[in-house]
């Protein structure tokens, strides 16, 4: 059997298409590994991952952890800038300085789309809602270490399992340590050590700075279960509405049960009373040589205490995450409201996780980065920084300046029928993609234009 390290090695490479070499990685998280972690989460579901359960059970629960991950990464994405240790005076200084390390930016901004870091920072904010904490694994090129990927590491709510922070004296961080609690698992030390340098780590809400975080979903695991076994019993629920409920009494006593084991006596009582149950139960005809007395009793299911049970604990779901009522399809008391919730996720909530996850992004990544292309060593101090900037999301009323749009253009505005960026301007949706669109059309007109006058004067 091969050892851990071999079997590593074994693994840990990938083909280059432009080379068609193998390129040796800097990795330890290998496929074996990621299936012992895959087949020990299956074994020990319930005990390991009550957040995850909850997370698949629950539809409200799932909408507002995506909801939130969705907004604070997705919606509007982010863009890179380049900062100076000091202000300039000028505009043309500052301009100098960004062209003199367009490269770095360049560099990161290769380095982003390389590993996908939308749907990185993605998955650690649902991560981060879930279990207080996310781990990515930083991959690079053994020979020009050069990052090639972020592997998502497995983390739990607890203080054993998955990845876990090694402290030193006052919680100083030495490192990370990859668990799993089983015997199966690869390797004498049955665990696979990082330095801190090696993950790229989040930590939700650490006040006690002790690296573990705290989950947002902890406290709502009890509601979510109890809404799940409300919705594995519903189609009970629902049978016994149409459904009488039986009470039957069976003389059992013209049938011979008294041969054979008692164990066998046992089992062909219960295989007689059940066809019965099954006879009365789903309405069908029952056929027995035996007396049978029923008794049909209908029960009233108060519908209304379920419905409001339903609808409380999605209240409750909802208002612990702060995430506006139509974001999740649930209905607004008003216009007003509305506008109000969402100004209120997006300064609030949504602003909190971005400023958390641009923090960490150019501390250990960004930085990291630009150390790497400098040919800088890590306690050198940085020439220029990488800033991590969120596109913001727009909380004005979207509807309200198409039509202030509209209106001036019916009321004989002509500027906006002629210039429709001024248009695009007004409602709120104008962007970089838009304006290189319209500087590609003004560029095409310049062209015709110069042939159009070529050809007359010829």
């Amino acid at each position: 059997m091969k050892s851990l390290t071999e079997l590593r090695a074994s693994l840990s490479s990938w083909i280059n298409p432009n080379r068609g070499v193998p390129i040796a990685l800097d990795t330890k998280y290998s496929k074996d590994t990621a299936k012992l972690i895959e087949d020990y989460e299956k074994e020990h579901f319930n005990d390991l991952v009550p957040e995850k359960k909850a997370f698949l059970q629950d539809a409200m629960l799932k909408r507002c952890v995506v909801a939130l991950a969705s907004y604070a990464t997705l919606t509007n994405g982010f863009d890179t800038v380049i900062e100076p240790p000091l202000p300039f005076e000028t505009e043309e200084e500052q301009k100098q300085f960004e062209a003199k390390y367009a490269a770095v930016k360049a560099y990161c901004d290769s380095a982003n789309k390389r590993v996908n870091m939308e749907d990185i920072t993605y998955s650690c904010c649902i991560k981060l809602a879930l279990y207080g904490k996310a781990a990515n694994e930083i991959v690079k090129e053994i020979k020009t270490q050069k990052v090639v990927e972020l592997i998502k590491l497995p983390v739990y709510n607890n203080k054993t399992d998955g990845v876990q922070p090694k402290l030193a004296a006052k919680n100083k961080l030495k490192g990370y340590v990859l668990r799993v609690k089983d015997d199966k698992f690869l390797g004498p030390k049955k665990e696979i050590n990082y330095t801190p340098e090696k993950v790229l780590y989040f930590v939700n809400n650490d006040v006690d700075g002790d690296w573990q975080g705290i989950s947002d979903v902890q406290e709502l695991i009890a509601t979510c279960l109890n809404r799940a076994a409300l919705e594995r019993e519903t189609p009970q629920i629902l049978k016994r509405i149409h459904d009488p409920y039986v009470v039957a009494s069976v003389d059992t006593s013209a049938n011979d049960y008294q041969t054979g084991t008692a164990e066998d006596q046992k089992k062909r009582l219960q295989q007689h009373l059940q066809g019965l149950l099954d006879g009365i139960d789903s309405g069908g005809n029952v056929v027995t040589n035996n007396k049978v007395d029923a008794k049909f009793m209908q029960l009233t299911i108060n519908l209304s205490h379920l419905v409001e049970f339903e609808n409380k604990t999605e209240d409750k779901i909802i208002a612990h995450f702060g995430i506006p009522r139509f974001l999740v399809n649930r209905p607004n008391v008003n216009r007003a409201t509305a506008d109000t919730e969402f100004k209120a996720f997006v300064s609030g909530t949504v602003a909190a996780k971005q400023r958390y996850i641009k923090r960490v992004l150019e501390r250990d990544w960004y930085d990291m980065l630009t150390r790497q292309f400098l040919g800088l060593t890590s306690d050198a101090p940085l020439p220029v920084k990488i800033k991590h900037v969120w596109r913001q999301s727009e909380v004005g009323d979207f509807k309200e300046k198409v039509d202030a749009a509209v209106a001036l253009f019916d009321n004989g505005v002509g500027l906006l029928g002629d210039n429709p960026e001024l248009a695009l301007q007004l409602s709120g949706i104008y962007n970089d993609k838009v304006a290189e669109h319209f500087n590609k059309q003004k560029e095409a007109l310049v062209v015709k234009t110069k042939q159009a006058q070529t050809q007359l004067a010829s």
